[in-house]
Formats: C-alpha cells, structure tokens, sequence
C-alpha cells in the first residue's frame, strides 16, 4: 500500500495544483462561467465581475498570507489570510473557504473579499455556521428589498457592511442566550 501511495501522491498533487494554490475558492469563476454559483439568494444566474473579485485567484494576490495542510492531506486547501489596515483588520486568521465565499458573499452580492473574510473570522469567533448565516442573510436581504420584512434598513447596509453588522449582531444574541 505504501508503494501505492508514493505513486499516486506525485499525481494527486499535480492534478489538483489550483486547488493547492488557490483553496476551494479555485473554481469560483469557472462554476460563475457555469451558471452553478449561487447569486443574489439564487435569483441571478451570472455575476462576472463579483465572481472575479471574490475568487481564489484574487484572494491569492491581495489577502492570502500562507496556507496550510489538515492531517494527511498533500493538497493544502487551507488558507491563512490577513488584513493590515482599513475597516476590515485582520490578524492572521483561517480563511474564507468556497461556502464562505459563496454565502456571505455572492449570495447577498457582497464583492468585497476583506469584507468575507472579516465576516468569516466573526463566525468563527463565535461559532456559528458561516453557510447558514449567509443564507438566513440573503433571504433576509431578500424580504427586505420586496418588502416583505417590515424594517427600516438604511439602503446603505444593503451592502458590505450588513454581513459583518449581522454576523456581528447574531452572534452576540446567540451568546446571551448560551445556545
């Protein structure tokens, strides 16, 4: 089996370079050129330049710090990010995975990565699911815009800030009940 392995690990690696090099964020915008990325709490079927902004390619140029390797694996998927300055700061923390991307980001048509990530890092934080906070924040979003959520949202909010505002707010409502 060892003899198995070492001939087949070379192949594993090379078959599978952009996903070491670029996480699971790596097809984001191949499945955008698909039509399989959900957008805009799956109402939209393409969103090109979001898709790009939020990729694992851009990831790569303008956050990512290192990566890293779970227990056995040649690939490396994981992703250490960071962000120095701006409303978004960072330390060195895991970063954002394709649900992640997918859910606090084009989901709710948020393009900006830091803003992801930060979001990202809030849930981990506080332990709360990244997928199903984005989810629950779409529909959210959604409701909202056909007015079938009754509240007064600035129109500005409706945007990058929300997730994190929202990640940030359940999170804390969460904690005082002790969920």
């Amino acid at each position: 089996m060892n003899k198995s392995l070492k001939e087949i690990i070379p192949v594993i690696v090379e078959k599978t370079r952009s996903m070491s090099d670029y996480g699971t964020v790596a097809g984001i915008t191949t499945l955008n050129f698909l039509g399989d990325f959900p957008i805009k709490n799956w109402q939209q079927g393409l969103w090109d330049e979001g898709a790009e902004k939020i990729s694992g390619e851009t990831l790569a140029k303008t956050i990512l710090t290192g990566k890293y390797y779970c227990k056995s694996c040649v690939i490396g998927f994981g992703r250490v990010v960071e962000i120095k300055e701006g409303k978004y700061t960072l330390v060195q923390s895991a970063g954002p995975e394709y649900e992640t991307v997918a859910s606090l980001g084009s989901l709710c048509l948020i393009d900006d990565l830091e803003s992801i990530a930060k979001g990202n890092e809030l849930c981990n934080r506080y332990g709360i699911d990244t997928i199903s906070t984005g989810e629950a924040i779409a529909f959210a979003m959604e409701a909202y815009k056909e007015e079938l959520l009754m509240l007064r949202i600035p129109e500005e909010y409706l945007s990058n800030g929300v997730i994190l505002m929202l990640c940030w707010s359940l999170s804390i409502k969460l904690l005082s009940k002790k969920v």
